[in-house]
C-alpha cells in the first residue's frame, strides 16, 4: 500500500531531516582555558669538556591560537575581528569545525600545549581571564 504525502507533509519531513542531520553533526558547546603557566625542564647532552647545568623554569601564558588541523601543519585561523584589537576575539569556523585544535603558547618557551576540539563546532569566542585566556565554542 502506497502512502501519498501532500506538499506540506513533504516540506515538514525535509525540514525535520535537515534539523536532525545538523544535530548529529553539531558538537556540544565546549569551553577550554589555557593554564596560567607551564613548568618547562630543559635538558642537553654535554659537548666536549663542557658540563650541562639544567634548570626548571616557569613560563607565563602568552597567547591562544586556533588551528585548522594539527598545529604542526601551521594552518592558524585568524580571528574575524583581529584588526580591531578587542579584548575578546571571534572565529566563525565554517568547514574548519571538524578539524580544530587549540594551542596555548608561553613567554620565553618553545614548548606549547595543544588540544583537539570536538567535531561540528561552528564558532568560537575568546575570553580574557586574569593571567590566561579561554575560548567558548559552539
Amino acid at each position: 500500500m502506497k502512502m501519498k504525502m501532500n506538499s506540506f507533509e513533504k516540506i515538514a519531513l525535509v525540514a525535520f531531516l535537515v534539523l536532525f542531520a545538523r544535530k548529529i553533526v553539531q558538537a556540544d558547546s565546549v569551553n577550554v582555558q589555557c593554564p596560567e603557566s607551564l613548568d618547562v625542564t630543559q635538558s642537553a647532552a654535554a659537548v666536549g669538556d663542557w658540563q650541562v647545568y639544567g634548570s626548571t623554569d616557569i613560563h607565563a601564558f602568552s597567547r591562544l591560537h586556533i588551528y585548522n588541523g594539527h598545529p604542526s601543519g601551521k594552518v592558524m585561523l585568524d580571528p574575524e575581528n583581529a584588526d580591531e584589537q578587542p579584548v575578546n576575539y571571534r572565529w566563525t569556523l565554517g568547514d574548519a569545525g571538524n578539524t580544530l585544535w587549540v594551542e596555548c603558547t608561553y613567554h620565553g618557551s618553545t614548548t606549547r600545549l595543544i588540544r583537539q576540539l570536538p567535531k561540528g563546532l561552528h564558532s568560537c569566542e575568546s575570553e580574557k581571564a586574569e593571567k590566561t585566556m579561554a575560548i567558548a565554542c559552539q
